[in-house]
């Protein structure tokens, strides 16, 4: 009995990626200078700009953990000196978000 299977992929790993060899015609030398990057629009900037420390943000309780951490990200891009803590379930219905300042 013969329990050897056969590959239609003999002596080739279908895992490996296969290297493609580059067409050094296509390489020039340019003066360009690099491309200024626009700056992005996020969803909840324009409500994180009138935060300060002391304030919180009222949502519900199932968007709570998505906002807190989008306000997070809005702390590291402009490094505001604020601590951001979330509470799911403020009330019955309601979460919180709360902006603490950084000890």
């Amino acid at each position: 009995m013969n329990n050897v299977i056969q590959t239609t992929f003999a002596g080739k790993s279908p895992f490996k990626k296969q290297v493609k060899e580059v067409d050094v015609s296509t390489i020039r030398i340019t003066n360009d200078k690099p491309k200024k990057r626009t700056t992005r629009f996020y969803k909840y900037d324009l409500i994180f700009k009138d935060l300060d420390i002391g304030k919180s943000l009222s949502c519900k309780s199932e968007d709570c953990d998505k906002v807190a951490q989008a306000l997070r990200s809005y702390v590291k891009r402009f490094n505001k000196p604020w601590l951001v803590k979330g509470q799911a379930y403020y009330t019955k219905t309601t979460g919180r978000i709360f902006v603490l300042e950084k000890k």
